[in-house]
């Protein structure tokens, strides 16, 4: 039997524990990694996942956004933060509550890397927050405002491919892969922050995604914020078709995008903490078979761009196959038409790695990994 701790699947309905580990994940990532970066890896993988959430920019809420923050903050933040820090209190709670953990506890937090305390952070899991009764009141304080679109509750990584994306009043914008539609959301919040009222009736999201089911749960989503500049379709997008609009003289001309997100489907190893059973589905073979399509879709969001507009390539995924990989496929084909953006200046407190720019591959693994992994079945 393996060392490793375990987790709950997760799913109501499935009480089976997840062994969080997998030999093959291990040996793969070790291959890319030092001894030291691996290990904080691996430790970070078998943390529990945060609950975070992001304030809205959209002008309509502007005002009233800012007022709940100072309200979030003074009434919430800085009083529970005292409180889980006491140990006394911990301890408490612990004997109290021996069935949840409640000695990680922290925050609530606004992360330092976004501007005007707009992400806000709290160390603790859904169990938690929805049945320890010093959280109760905050669960409920937070789904009211997600349901009026005040708040948006969404990873906090999940939020930066939008951020890079550097998105303004009046810019016509693709999401290719929208679904289920939080960064959709914070693309809509984008196009209304600021700028005149003319700058921000000239701009046009359109929300798109290939399953049908995912599109209404992305159109439930987008109607949260109230915007008239979102469009949701339903579309292969390796395969986006050309849209004809409009002109002035009575023709038609070809809609070009400012700014195109590519946030594309991958093996997911990158929510191993939101998703346990990746833990024991992961194997290398998943993210090579996604490679093709990924690059399809870069390379259409490419053919569909504005001379001097901006695509932003994201996965869920920490594989170099589906990251690097695509993207230096994409510039191979490309030709120079185009070229990779130094974000170093966005975000300046985010913390970040290069990219690789050269990698090999372990597309086989020996007879002792397999010994390794039927052990610790």
């Amino acid at each position: 039997m393996s060392d490793a701790p375990t987790v709950k699947k997760g799913d109501h309905r499935d009480s089976r524990e997840i062994i969080m580990s997998n030999i093959f994940l291990e040996e793969y990532y070790k291959h890319f990694l030092g001894e030291e970066e691996f290990s904080k890896l691996m430790k970070s993988l078998r943390t529990q996942l945060p609950q975070t959430f992001r304030v809205s920019e959209l002008s309509t809420y502007g005002k009233t956004g800012d007022a709940f923050v100072k309200v979030f903050d003074e009434t919430y933040a800085k009083p529970m933060a005292s409180l889980f820090s006491d140990k006394e209190w911990t301890e408490k709670q612990k004997k109290k509550f021996s069935d949840i953990d409640v000695s990680q506890l922290k925050g609530p937090f606004s992360l330092p890397w976004a501007p005007n305390q707009r992400v806000w952070q709290i160390d603790c899991s859904k169990t938690l927050i929805r049945r320890h009764p010093h959280l109760k009141r905050l669960h409920q304080i937070l789904t009211l405002t997600h349901d009026l679109g005040l708040i948006t509750r969404q990873e906090a990584v999940s939020m930066l491919p939008p951020m890079f994306l550097d998105v303004k009043p009046g810019h016509s914008v693709l999401d290719m892969c929208a679904a289920p539609g939080s960064k959709t959301t914070q693309l809509i919040d984008y196009l209304h922050s600021t700028g005149t009222q003319e700058q921000v009736s000239q701009g046009l999201l359109i929300a798109n995604d290939l399953d049908l089911k995912r599109c209404y749960v992305l159109l439930h989503n987008a109607l949260r914020v109230k915007s008239p500049l979102c469009v949701v379709t339903n579309n292969d997008a390796s395969e986006y078709p050309d849209i004809n609009i409009p002109t002035s003289d009575g023709s038609t001309s070809l809609l070009r995008f400012d700014r195109i997100l590519c946030d594309v489907p991958c093996s997911g190893d990158g929510t191993i903490r939101k998703s346990p059973d990746v833990w024991w589905r992961w194997s290398p073979q998943h993210a090579f078979s996604l490679h093709k399509i990924q690059l399809k879709i870069l390379l259409r969001a490419c053919r569909m761009l504005k001379v001097g507009g901006r695509v932003v390539y994201s996965t869920c995924s920490m594989n170099v196959v589906e990251n690097e990989a695509v993207v230096a496929a994409c510039l191979r084909a490309t030709k120079g038409r185009m070229r990779v953006v130094d974000a170093s200046g966005t975000l300046p407190d985010l913390k970040r790695a290069k990219g690789l720019t050269d990698w090999d591959l372990m597309l086989t693994f020996d007879k002792n990994d397999l010994d390794k992994a039927e052990e610790s079945d």
